[in-house]
């Protein structure tokens, strides 16, 4: 029988849920040591965390196993391609920093970030790739806390991807994103529908909200550490919300309505700061483009980014921790971002303001990260555009879209602070 529990009852433990999956390549098939990667499809880095099981196997499948990782899409096994800190893979400096007893019997696992080489640079020009990175961990230098992704360094390696920088950033390995988590559920719920033989054209996933609760609050606390710090993310995002550690987890159908993801673990950490800044290093020029489905009001309109631009992207962050979906995607072809824009002043019943164009007309570099949206736009939204408060399923979520309601301010001048956000009553009670 379908299950019926409510968004926040708890999971029994013999929960006939799907089992935890697995990791695969998105091919679905492992590389072999002949293949080659093929040419990235898009001039940014991407990186994808490592999510390869690796306790109890006996040492030949560890040496089978050990260091999968994708890349643009592509799953290497080769040796020299191991994420595992081998002394053949990584150059003496790195060797001599990390220490020699990393490469002992009882080695840690670690990944390595490799940034693509732009057009028209060559393969010594990566300041521009890894700088703004290493620019921030610099600035950050000892302090750490538990909801930041840490370090180990950053430096050269004897062998890189092809149409990448032998110049990494080495760290922990952690656990999949909270993006990769959901993406995983929808095709373990549509696999649940089609073998129940209900209405499989569309996954219907969520967290419940307290698991919403909980890994907000560490998101959060994380932001608020690198405001004290005085470092603004910049592009929070579901994919960049790591859980930290391994993390298995499963779907608890939920008959026509949501099915629940339900992780065994909820600690996350905030990773990539490759469009971090620091805040004195932000100028007098608009120059950040965000990612489309989280880019706040401000960077839409050609603005400067500020301490309240992560707090947009954090609410967004938390509805599709709720809903499992991009509501705000439009179904037009030309414009989606100018109609994405609509749709959101629509969603949160807010409009940008003459003032605030104006702040957009006069701030330099607006033309170019406003791309196709026109100073002062008055654009209808999409027909199908929904309201925010219509995305509630029901009175389980009433604090979460009270939050939300709280947060979602399209004026940047008067959003909440992370600090103010901290002390709703969403996170008061976790």
């Amino acid at each position: 029988m379908p299950s019926r529990r409510s968004p926040t009852s708890p999971i029994p433990t013999d929960s006939p849920s799907t089992p935890t999956p697995t990791s695969l390549s998105p091919s679905g098939n492992s590389s072999n040591s002949s293949e080659t990667f093929p040419t990235p499809l898009a001039p940014s880095p991407e990186f994808i965390q490592d999510t390869t099981t690796t306790e109890d196997e006996s040492e030949a499948e560890e040496n089978v196993n050990l260091g999968i990782f994708e890349f643009r899409g592509a799953s290497c096994r080769e040796k020299s391609q191991f994420l595992t800190l081998q002394k053949c893979l990584f150059s003496d400096r790195v060797r001599k920093s990390l220490g020699e007893g990393t490469f002992g019997k009882n080695r840690k696992l670690f990944a390595a970030k490799f940034f693509l080489v732009k057009e028209g640079d060559d393969v010594f020009d990566y300041a521009s790739a890894i700088g703004p990175e290493q620019r921030v961990y610099e600035y950050l230098g000892s302090s750490v806390h538990q909801n930041i992704a840490k370090i180990v360094g950053i430096d050269f390696v004897n062998w890189a991807p092809d149409n990448c920088y032998r110049k990494i950033i080495l760290m922990p390995l952690l656990g999949i994103s909270i993006g990769q988590m959901i993406d995983q559920a929808q095709k373990l719920d549509l696999e649940n529908r089609n073998l129940i033989g209900v209405d499989a054209s569309k996954a219907k996933v969520s967290f419940r909200i307290k698991h919403i609760q909980e890994m907000g609050s560490n998101v959060l606390n994380g932001l608020q550490f690198l405001l004290e710090h005085h470092v603004l993310h910049l592009d929070l995002k579901s994919e960049n919300v790591l859980f930290s550690s391994k993390n298995s987890f499963h779907v608890d159908y939920n008959g026509t309505s949501h099915s629940f993801i339900a992780p065994r673990d909820t600690h996350v950490k905030i990773a990539d700061f490759g469009l971090s800044r620091v805040e004195s290093d932000i100028g007098d020029t608009a120059d950040i483009f965000q990612t489309e489905t989280y880019r706040s009001p401000e960077i839409y309109s050609g603005c400067l980014p500020n301490k309240k631009s992560d707090v947009w992207s954090f609410s967004i962050l938390l509805l599709e921790m709720y809903t499992g979906a991009d509501d705000f995607l439009s179904s037009e072809t030309e414009n989606a971002e100018v109609q994405r824009f609509r749709n959101l002043q629509y969603a949160i019943d807010q409009r940008m303001t003459r003032d605030l164009w104006d702040e957009a007309a006069k701030t330099k570099g607006g033309n170019e990260t406003r791309g196709a949206l026109k100073l002062y736009d008055d654009g209808a939204p999409d027909s199908t555009a929904p309201r925010l408060m219509s995305l509630k399923r029901s009175y389980h979520a009433d604090q979460l879209f009270e939050f939300l309601k709280y947060s979602l301010i399209l004026d940047w001048h008067s959003r909440p602070s992370v600090d103010e956000l901290l002390s709703h009553n969403f996170f008061k009670n976790i």
